[in-house]
């Protein structure tokens, strides 16, 4: 706990934005599970009084997708705030680019494949 006492701005902004990360991820996750299904989605569920859910705008497989990419992109975003030797289980530093990069392309791919279906979908009625 040695280390904590050494931490800068830097750290601390890191472990902070970290965790708000990782917490924003569950309550994508989290709201998924609790929202209005997807047909009262469509229907304008707040009409009727129903709480539409985080993101209502995307499919089910894209929440999960940013969900999941918030809580892998915050989590590391946290843990490097502390030594390399504290958890063994991170991607090194100096590869940042490529963890944060993958994980944008990830998201835009599952928001491209929506619209695709979404495109396909309105076609065919």
């Amino acid at each position: 706990m040695q280390y904590i006492q050494n931490f800068s701005a830097v750290h601390w902004a890191m472990l902070v934005g970290g965790v708000l990360i990782l917490i924003g991820g569950m309550l994508v996750l989290w709201n998924k599970r609790r929202g209005v299904p997807r047909a009262a989605d469509r229907n304008n569920g707040e009409a009727s009084g129903q709480r539409r859910p985080l993101l209502s705008g995307v499919g089910e497989s894209t929440r999960l997708v940013i969900g999941v990419a918030a809580l892998i992109g915050g989590y590391h975003l946290a843990i490097w705030a502390f030594p390399p030797d504290v958890n063994p289980v991170q991607v090194p530093r100096h590869l940042w680019w490529g963890l944060f990069g993958g994980l944008v392309l990830v998201i835009l791919g599952s928001l491209w494949i929506d619209r695709i279906e979404a495109s396909r979908g309105k076609g065919s009625t």
